[in-house]
């Protein structure tokens, strides 16, 4: 029986084996091997491989872009025979020559005016370089003065859209700002920004300029100087646009990092914002009109230059300072209010930096004799105090007791050729003929002046003589220039001259 039991079980095994393949394993088959990996792609350059660039221009003339497949970040660098003339900004991928290109002089390795550079793109893995050719082109001596827009409603400030696209933004005092192409005259369909019904406009408030941030390519930011109607203040208000078109604002990101504190007054509120050579905000703060004490007094923002960095926050407890001190601000460790730069000043409506010295070049307005134009070196690290309300202009004010501390204006003019200054800009455009001229103007009287730069010294007053009236050149196509409120400029250092009356001109090289 056992035997049996034995054979019956071994023939059952034996069945068992045969179905399963008689291979000893009961283990599935192992998988096909996969795909090979796919090898990481190379970054891609979408931007140009040559351009061409006006001499005498400064302004950013390009920037470098690269795809990647795989949609890596990617680190670039710059280089090349010629790289040393150039300024490559690898956050914002933004490329400028450093010095003014002169077509006559020129100084590309070649000689010919075409300077050889290149710019790689790494995503980590694989890198990818781009040569790039810039041709700089010759301006034609003379220019001309063409108006590109009017019926405007009390335009005030014109500044450069920094998005490569040649365009202007335009300021209209009571709030609104439109984006402008100066080829076209054609102004963008959607408006920038739309404050209206937000702004103080009585006697000299308004939203008085527009300043983009250095590093717009990469942060999208610009700052606003108004005077809101929610408050008897005037607000310093940073702003960015939207992601997918640079030329709309996000109007739901205004933030007041800074605000001055008015009196009842509504004169004598300043009004300018400009950006310094190292990135840092100036802001043109006037006396207010009834407090003129306030201009020689530390503890006051009133009648001042301020200068703060608003790309840090090194109040974040204080809601109210959303900025951060320079070091070499005059009371950065003590003796005034940190964010003074320069004082003395009654109404500095107007000021500017030039781009090659990056001194800053204010323009006064005169109580009742004299106006007048102050120059600040971009080295100074110690207090400017240009006398008001002891002085006006470069004589003692009011029977005030002057001293020889103040520091002198570089010009200044009398109430026989106008009474309120407009300050100007240095010229750093494409035109040949106006290289290195302050170009300035009086809101009475219409007269536009230019002066070299060279001939403006601090410490020593140019004669009103000695200044280049330009009224016939400066003559338009088309319309009147009159009731000038700003010189503006753009990103290649056109100049823009704005008329309040709603009309706005440009210098041009001739065509």
């Amino acid at each position: 029986m056992a035997g049996t039991i034995r054979t019956a079980l071994m023939s059952a095994l034996a069945v068992m084996l045969s179905a399963c393949g008689g291979g000893g394993s009961s283990s599935p088959p192992a998988p096909p091997p996969g795909p090979p990996p796919v090898p990481n792609a190379p970054p891609s350059f979408t931007s140009p491989a040559s351009v061409t660039v006006r001499e005498n221009v400064l302004g950013v003339f390009m920037r470098a872009v690269a795809t990647d497949p795989e949609n890596a970040a990617l680190v670039y660098a710059f280089g090349g025979p010629d790289a040393g003339r150039f300024t490559f900004n690898p956050a914002t991928r933004e490329l400028r020559f450093t010095s003014q290109p002169d077509f006559e002089a020129p100084a590309d390795g070649g000689g010919d005016n075409v300077y050889s550079v290149f710019f790689t793109a790494s995503d980590g893995v694989n890198t990818t370089m781009q040569n790039l050719a810039i041709t700089v082109a010759n301006v034609a001596p003379g220019f001309r003065v063409r108006r590109i827009a009017s019926g405007l409603n009390a335009p005030i400030f014109v500044n450069g859209l920094p998005d490569g696209s040649g365009r202007i933004a335009v300021v209209q005092r009571a709030g609104l700002i439109r984006i402008l192409n100066p080829a076209t005259g054609a102004f963008e369909a959607t408006d920038f920004l739309n404050l209206s019904g937000q702004i103080d406009t009585t006697g000299e408030k308004g939203l008085l300029s527009i300043a983009f941030s250095p590093s717009f390519a990469s942060d999208r930011a610009f700052y606003l100087f108004l005077n809101p109607l929610s408050a008897n203040v005037s607000e310093i208000r940073r702003y960015t646009v939207q992601t997918a078109n640079l030329a709309i604002a996000d109007a739901a990101s205004g933030d007041a990092i800074l605000t001055i504190p008015q009196p009842t007054a509504t004169n004598h509120k300043g009004g300018t914002l400009a950006f310094d050579g190292q990135d840092r905000l100036l802001i043109s703060s006037g006396d207010g009109g009834n407090t003129p004490g306030d201009s020689q007094l530390t503890s006051s923002l009133r009648g001042k230059i301020l200068r703060i960095d608003p790309a840090t926050d090194a109040f974040p407890a204080d809601a109210a300072r959303d900025y951060a001190i320079p070091t070499q601000n005059p009371f950065s460790a003590a003796g005034g209010l940190t964010e003074i730069y320069a004082m003395g000043l009654r109404n500095p409506f107007r000021m500017s930096v030039d781009p090659v010295t990056g001194d800053a070049f204010i323009g006064e307005v005169g109580q009742s004799t004299l106006e007048e134009v102050d120059r600040i070196p971009a080295s100074q690290s110690t207090i400017i105090n240009f006398g008001w309300n002891l002085r006006e202009g470069s004589l003692p004010f009011n029977g005030g007791a002057d001293s020889a501390a103040f520091t002198l204006p570089v010009t200044e003019y009398g109430r026989t050729l106008g009474g309120s200054i407009t300050g100007g800009v240095v010229y750093r455009g494409p035109i040949e003929d106006l290289q290195g001229q302050y170009l300035f103007a009086d809101f009475i009287s219409g007269n536009l002046w230019s002066v070299p730069i060279t001939n403006l010294v601090p410490g020593s007053v140019l004669p009103a003589t000695s200044l280049t009236l330009r009224n016939t050149a400066f003559a338009p196509d088309v319309g009147t220039v009159n009731s000038v409120v700003n010189f503006g400029t753009d990103v290649e250092g056109n100049v823009y001259l704005v008329d309040i009356g709603g009309e706005i001109f440009r210098l041009e090289p001739l065509p």
